[in-house]
């Protein structure tokens, strides 16, 4: 059912509740009129008019279905995402050249055991990724990405805003940051326990933006280069793990 009718049927029940109302409170402000008129009595008590208590319903009908129709979406919105995807885990983090090689060593731009190599080129931008062949666990990551500037400017600066996307388009968990010193490449090194798409932007840039970067929000405009990358995680799990989390109700 379209927006315009759902608008319409509301205005409907509304004008048709304040009708009601006013009618009820006219047979009622009727018999008080005939009533005061009969006892001719100086201290009759003020009664509203029934335009008053038209308007009156009327608003309080709005009020009231304005909030009816907000929960019931809010709800609605909650029922499209499954538990499973609620209580997942996801994660990723950064890591420069350096951090690279004096935490996670054993990862290389190359090779890596037990994981499927892709290489893809995109403008200026290569993305060299890994997608884990392993059984899930929280000691190898599902995915670990390299992204290189292979443009002819000189870059000083790199930024990333990543995100973990259900397949209907619900944003579970994301985070971004601009303004870290470039060199080599950008890691992106991430997990997740559920069936589930990676998309992250990589941006790379020509000057130092520092300052600028606190006086607007355009300042990912200025990138010399800007490449997005999208990857579906698909964990492996144990037969066990498969039948009581990752069943085809909680998928979406």
């Amino acid at each position: 059912m379209s927006i315009g009718i759902n608008i319409i049927l509301v205005l409907i029940i509304v004008l048709g509740i304040g009708g009601l109302v006013t009618a009820l409170y006219w047979l009622f402000y009727k018999k008080q009129i005939n009533e005061q008129l009969r006892s001719q009595s100086t201290k009759s008590k003020k009664l509203l008019s029934p335009f008053a208590v038209l308007v009156l319903s009327v608003f309080l009908s709005l009020f009231v279905a304005t909030g009816v129709a907000m929960f019931v979406a809010s709800s609605s919105a909650g029922e499209r995402i499954p538990p499973a995807y609620m209580h997942a885990i996801y994660d990723f983090r950064t890591f420069t050249p350096s951090e690279l090689a004096n935490h996670h060593s054993q990862y290389s731009m190359y090779e890596n055991q037990g994981y499927t190599k892709n290489v893809i080129e995109q403008g200026d931008v290569r993305f060299t990724y890994f997608t884990s062949n392993h059984i899930f666990d929280l000691y190898h990551p599902q995915f670990i990405i390299f992204a290189e500037y292979i443009g002819d400017y000189d870059v000083m600066l790199y930024g990333i805003d990543g995100a973990f996307i259900t397949s209907t388009g619900v944003n579970m968990m994301g985070r971004g940051y601009f303004g870290s010193e470039f060199s080599e490449f950008i890691c992106i090194i991430g997990t997740s326990n559920i069936p589930i798409t990676f998309e992250v932007t990589v941006y790379f840039f020509g000057e130092d933006l520092q300052s600028y970067l606190f006086e607007t929000i355009e300042f990912a405009e200025s990138a010399i280069a800007r490449e997005t990358l999208a990857i579906s995680i698909s964990p492996n799990h144990d037969p066990i793990f498969e039948r009581l989390v990752i069943s085809p109700s909680n998928s979406l």
